[in-house]
């Protein structure tokens, strides 16, 4: 494994995008419902992953309870997201725009997300459930990114993390933060993210 140190700004900017990546995630998900109960018509002809302003518009307009939840937690991503940059000093369009933090922030992000192509509503549940799951332990690879200040990256993150040990151990380490601003509001989307694993319970 090669551990790898970045500067602080690719750093910072890199978490930035962990949490952009998990508000597209979602919204994701929020469109393969839709489409799957209220735009049946469409489905096949409309990507869930190409996102403009009027898949947004949608996802705000559904009166879908389980769109609601989800769109509950990119809210509160989009407001965590302007704090974290507020708190850094830093600008949304430079931040997104790094493309030695996509890369990073990439690494980690797709050794936990990958594709659901299950078809129907139940699977789309659980694809949810699953997704919530590893959102967490995004976010508590992005406070382990910011305390070490680098990242393994040729290592299989997923593999390391994934092991029941590890998931029952994750809650200890991120209340272990501290008060520090940035890992403060990591920890409020890891709690985000557990209350949808938890809330998604309700649509089996």
């Amino acid at each position: 494994m090669a551990f790898q140190h970045f500067s602080d700004h690719t750093l910072r900017a890199a978490i930035a995008q962990l949490m952009s990546f998990s508000s597209f995630e979602i919204c994701k998900y929020g469109m393969m419902v839709i489409l799957e109960k209220e735009m049946t018509d469409l489905k096949g002809t409309v990507d869930p992953e190409t996102f403009t302003g009027v898949e947004f518009d949608l996802l705000d307009a559904s009166e879908d309870p389980l769109v609601k939840m989800l769109m509950k937690s990119v809210k509160a991503i989009d407001e965590t997201i302007a704090t974290y940059l507020m708190i850094n000093s830093m600008d949304d369009f430079e931040v997104m725009n790094d493309d030695e933090a996509n890369k990073l922030a990439s690494h980690i992000f797709n050794n936990f997300i990958s594709n659901w192509e299950e078809d129907g509503y139940e699977n789309i549940v659980h694809g949810i459930h699953y997704m919530y799951l590893n959102l967490r332990f995004v976010m508590y690879s992005a406070a382990q990114l910011y305390i070490q200040e680098g990242a393994e990256m040729d290592a299989e993150l997923y593999e390391e993390r994934w092991n029941m040990d590890t998931l029952l151990s994750v809650v200890d380490d991120v209340e272990d933060f501290g008060d520090e601003k940035n890992l403060l509001q990591l920890f409020h989307l890891f709690e985000v993210f557990n209350a949808g694993y938890n809330g998604i319970t309700h649509f089996f």
